[in-house]
């Protein structure tokens, strides 16, 4: 897993982020993370402005686990190294409705596995579909975004 996972490691750079990208795809997990296929424009962390530099406080996401998702869970990974006020992470359909809300507000620094257990904020089962994960915060003045895309399919 390690190894899979470090070779999508997040990178930083010279990219223009939309968020209104059509569903491409998704980056295919095993259960514990190891990746199967790779989405090229899924789980990559992108700063505002571009490039960071101090490597040793870049956070790192990793592709969400298993995917497609079939166990009434996705697993959504986040190492932040520096307390964060204001993160955002949440679930949209395909018509970029929010259906669920992850994570909000402040995250002490850490390593975090998120638990998205498939439902929407209300605590329905959302129907076998693409859905996409949003993640956004600030850190030292940089502004990061990251969005994967994760499959149900019970």
């Amino acid at each position: 897993m390690l190894l899979a996972a470090t070779l999508l490691l997040s990178r930083c750079g010279l990219v223009e982020y939309n968020f209104n990208n059509p569903f491409s795809g998704i980056t295919e997990t095993d259960s514990v993370g190891n990746v199967l296929n790779a989405d090229s424009d899924d789980w990559r962390l992108i700063s505002d402005p571009s490039p960071y530099s101090p490597s040793a406080t870049i956070p790192e996401v990793r592709p969400a686990f298993p995917n497609p998702a079939n166990n009434n869970r996705a697993v959504i990974f986040l190492r932040i190294r520096q307390d964060v006020n204001d993160i955002d992470i949440h679930i949209l359909d395909r018509q970029e409705k929010q259906v669920q809300v992850i994570q909000k507000g402040f995250l002490p620094a850490g390593i975090y596995n998120f638990q998205w257990n498939l439902d929407d904020d209300a605590g329905n089962p959302l129907d076998n579909d693409i859905y996409r994960c949003e993640i956004s915060f600030t850190q030292n003045g940089y502004h990061f975004t990251s969005y994967g895309d994760i499959k149900i399919q019970r």
